[in-house]
C-alpha cells in the first residue's frame, strides 16, 4: 500500500482481513469510529464486521480506515461483484488532506485488479457520515 508525507510524517495506508486485525489495532479502530460517529456500539462493527479494511496510520496512531464487504448485486439479469464501503471515518485532525479520497482511490484500484468493474464498484460504493441525532447515513460516493 502507499505511504505520503503530509507535514514531514508518513501517513502509511494498509489492507488487513478484519480476522487478522490485532487486539491493539481492534481498540484505535473502535476508539476512531466511536469520536467520528456518536452514540457508535462499542466494538468495532455497526452490525457485522466488514471483510477487511483500509488502515491509514501515521507515527504508530490510526489517522483514518475504512471497512469493504465484499457483495454480489443483480442489475437486471446481470450479476456483478462489488465492494461495499462501510463506516468510512478519518480523525479530525486529519481531515481535508485527501486521505479519504486515497483510501477510496486503493480500493477502486483493488477492484480492477480483481477484474471487477470499477463502474459497479462506484456506483455501489457507500460511506457513512454522521447525520442529524448521531445516526450514521449512508450516501452514495459519485463514480
Amino acid at each position: 500500500m502507499g505511504q505520503e508525507r503530509d507535514g514531514g510524517e508518513a501517513t502509511a495506508i494498509f489492507r488487513v482481513a478484519e480476522a487478522e486485525i490485532g487486539r491493539d489495532l481492534r481498540q484505535q479502530v473502535q476508539a476512531l469510529l466511536q469520536a467520528c460517529f456518536p452514540g457508535y456500539p462499542s466494538r468495532s462493527y455497526f452490525k457485522l464486521p466488514p471483510h477487511f479494511r483500509y488502515l491509514a496510520m501515521k507515527s504508530g496512531v490510526m489517522a483514518a480506515q475504512m471497512g469493504v464487504e465484499l457483495r454480489v448485486i443483480r442489475v437486471g439479469s446481470t450479476v456483478l461483484r462489488t465492494f461495499g464501503v462501510v463506516d468510512l471515518c478519518v480523525r479530525t485532525s486529519e481531515r481535508s488532506h485527501g486521505l479519504a479520497g486515497r483510501l477510496l482511490a486503493e480500493v477502486t484500484e483493488l477492484a480492477r485488479s480483481w477484474g471487477w468493474t470499477s463502474s459497479s464498484c462506484s456506483q455501489m460504493t457507500t460511506v457513512s457520515t454522521p447525520g442529524a441525532g448521531g445516526r450514521a447515513l449512508r450516501t452514495p460516493v459519485p463514480g
